[in-house]
Parts: C-alpha cells; sequence; structure tokens
C-alpha cells in the first residue's frame, strides 16, 4: 500500500534573469522539491501539496502539477490575492539577488488537520511565511509520521522594495529544534549558530549541539562543497561531509539544488533506507540538478537525473 506524504510550502512564479541576459519563467518554490520527490518516489508514495495558490496562477499550476506521477491536487487552497512571485537576477553562477512580491497568508494548525493521516510531512519555507510555528507543533505532536524541515527562507526578511535579507527568526530555536529532520545552507547556520559559515568545525559543532535538543537528524548544505550532516542516536552524535564531484563546465545552474537533496534525503528515509546513505544519495541527486536550467521536467529526469538515481549506483 502506498504511503500518503503532505508536501508543504508556497508555489512560486519565478522570473529568472541569467548573466547572459536571458529572462526564462518557471514554476519554482515548493514546486522543485515535489517534482523531484514525483519522479525518485516512483509508485511507492501518493504525494499530497498543502498550500495557499493565488487563483491568478492556479490553473497554471494544475497543468504542471497534473504531470507529476503520483500527485494528488485534493489539499491546495485557492486564494483570491495575487500568487506569490520572484524575480531572481544572478550576479555570479553561485550569486543572485531575489525580489519577492506580497505573500499569501501562512498555513495554520486548523489546515494542517488535513495531514493527520499522513505518514510524513516534507515543510519547505519557499516565501518565509508558509506556515505557522503552532502548525508546526501541531504536526510533531499529532502527525503519524516523521516531519522534514528546509528552513530556507524563515532565516530571511523582506525590505520594502522585496529584496531578501538575512535576519534571526523570532522563536528560531524552536523552529529548529521541533523537528525530525532539518535542512538548512551554510548562511543560515552561520546566522542561527553566530558563527563563520565557512569554518567546518563551528558547523559540526553546530550540528551537534541541534540534535542534542531535539532532531534526528541535520544537513547542512555547502554548495559546490557539498553536505554536512549529522545523525543523533539516543545521547551519541555522528557528522560526516559529502560530496559529488562534476566539472566545473558541467554546472549550469543552481536553482532548485537545495529542494533536489531535501526531496531525495527525506524519499530514501521514508523508503526504508538508513541516513548516511540517504545523505550521500541526496548529495548526488542535487549535484546533477545543477546540470540544467530550470524546474525539472519528466525529460530532464529521464536525461541527466535518472541514470544516476539508482541508489546503489
Amino acid at each position: 500500500m502506498k504511503k500518503k506524504i503532505a508536501w508543504v510550502g508556497t508555489f512560486i512564479r519565478d522570473e529568472i534573469c541569467t548573466l547572459d541576459g536571458q529572462t526564462l519563467e518557471s514554476i519554482g518554490g515548493l514546486y522543485h522539491g515535489l517534482a523531484y520527490a514525483a519522479f525518485l518516489a516512483g509508485d511507492r508514495f501518493d504525494l499530497y501539496p498543502l498550500a495557499r495558490v493565488g487563483e491568478n496562477f492556479l490553473p497554471d499550476l494544475q497543468a504542471h502539477l497534473a504531470q507529476l506521477p503520483g500527485v494528488n491536487m485534493d489539499l491546495l487552497i485557492p486564494d483570491p490575492a495575487p500568487n506569490t512571485s520572484v524575480r531572481l537576477v544572478y550576479k555570479s553562477a553561485t550569486e543572485r539577488d531575489e525580489f519577492t512580491s506580497p505573500l499569501l497568508p501562512p498555513l495554520d494548525a486548523d489546515d494542517c488537520r488535513l495531514l493527520a493521516d499522513c505518514e510524513g510531512v516534507a515543510i519547505n519555507m519557499i516565501s518565509g511565511a508558509d506556515i505557522t510555528l503552532e502548525a508546526l507543533l501541531w504536526l510533531k505532536e499529532h502527525g503519524r509520521g516523521p516531519v522534514y524541515f528546509d528552513f530556507h527562507t524563515l532565516a530571511q526578511g523582506i525590505s520594502d522594495e522585496g529584496r531578501r535579507f538575512y535576519r534571526k527568526p523570532e522563536h528560531w530555536e524552536t523552529w529548529l529544534t521541533t523537528p525530525d529532520f532539518v535542512q538548512m545552507n551554510e548562511h543560515e547556520a552561520a546566522l542561527l549558530g553566530d558563527l563563520a559559515a565557512s569554518d567546518e568545525q563551528e558547523l559540526r559543532r553546530f550540528i551537534t549541539r541541534v540534535l542534542l535538543q531535539g532532531p534526528q537528524g541535520v544537513s547542512v548544505t555547502l554548495g559546490a562543497r557539498g553536505v554536512l550532516a549529522g545523525y543523533r542516536t539516543g545521547a551519541h552524535v555522528e557528522v560526516h561531509h559529502y560530496r559529488h564531484e562534476l566539472p566545473a563546465s558541467a554546472v549550469r545552474d543552481i536553482i532548485g539544488c537545495g529542494d533536489a537533496y531535501g526531496a531525495a534525503l527525506f524519499t530514501a528515509l521514508l523508503s526504508g533506507h538508513e541516513f548516511f546513505p540517504a545523505v550521500e544519495f541526496a548529495t548526488r541527486i542535487a549535484t546533477l540538478n545543477t546540470t540544467f536550467l530550470g524546474s525539472v521536467t519528466a525529460q530532464l529526469f529521464e536525461e541527466k537525473i535518472k541514470p544516476h538515481a539508482d541508489f546503489t549506483h
């Protein structure tokens, strides 16, 4: 019998301004991770995205989601407000400015009661206001399965011009220590832990400190340097560094790499794999995501990802 898995966050209409002057439009945000989960999961899971969606964007989104295997759209919540959109302006191959339109209201605990029978919930903080803390606490207390949490833009505020900037959110310790599995990038970890992002020993100590306060697994993504991941068994913590090498010439785009990592890791864990082999697998999938532009499609998955997506590859 298939497991019912929820994917929680915000779907975004992305406008991508590349270094070579191109302007591309794609569906981003929650779509990135959900698409990877759908293609990687095969027939093992039924995937239920829970998100508010602007009515101006809903038909386009539904058309795209209909192309993903195993995705059920019953939990999408139409909202009369315009859907959140993001303009991404690249300054280098790995650095970009983000400009965000007004956000949709967050999902609350009442909304998350729709997920009471799910055997796993992945939450990706795409807008930074995707879900309330009370909703996260409710899911942790009443959910049937593990909660995977990508901290992501919860670590960022938005200026009056729509520009993102890093800042510690209110109650950040509770956000960080409530879920079963937590993901963040090195800049988010540096902000929350008051440490140097490039110092691996400081990052290892921060991961250990977080694990001893509640989560079972913590991942800190390091961009081209891979992933630092820690796992707790009782009071014992192990932290390991994983990296999948690619020629620099193969890298075309970094959008969605964290989403690909989270989807690959969570689906591997829900399929019964041990944490560290699952991290190694997820690191490989996230690295391969850099070899094409925009969101993953069925064709791109078949060409770029599937030949390397065998867990034993």
